[in-house]
């Protein structure tokens, strides 16, 4: 028997739209994973053009670091009194932010929408992997001296 979705001309669901959606994020960090290390080797003119593929997630990551993450470390009271060193602390927090709410988001709405299947946890797992590997190359990258974040 087959289900509306398995017939031709069905149209599509949002959990559809979701494991879309999951694809496309695992292969944009994975690309963000290959060019990273040679972001700084290719510029045309005063352009390093494998820079604007970081721009979605690092400008989130900047923003999440000043906005959020810098006035938490302040009402903690971690703050070291200056703005360079608690700009420095949050910036891994703030990276981590950025790979964890739009994949909360994401369950949310599964999980909301009672459509969470197998393969969504798959994918889930996939873009969790991805971004744990790059944080890892963007933190190791920028501890030698690459800083686009």
């Amino acid at each position: 028997m087959y289900s509306a979705s398995d017939q031709p001309g069905a149209r599509s669901r949002p959990h559809d739209a979701i494991l879309w959606l999951l694809r496309l994020t695992s292969a944009y960090l994975a690309l963000s994973i290959v060019t990273f290390p040679f972001v700084n080797v290719w510029w045309v003119g005063e352009l390093a053009p494998l820079a604007a593929l970081q721009f979605p997630k690092l400008s989130f990551a900047g923003w999440l670091r000043t906005s959020v993450v810098m006035p938490l470390i302040s009402r903690l009271g971690l703050s070291r009194g200056s703005f360079s060193p608690d700009y420095i602390t949050a910036g891994p927090y703030a990276l981590v932010l950025a790979y964890v709410i739009p994949l909360a988001g994401i369950l949310v709405v599964l999980l909301a929408s009672r459509r969470l299947q197998k393969v969504h946890l798959v994918w889930l797992a996939v873009v969790a992997v991805a971004a744990v590997i790059d944080f890892f190359v963007v933190q190791l990258l920028s501890s030698r001296g690459l800083s686009l974040y």
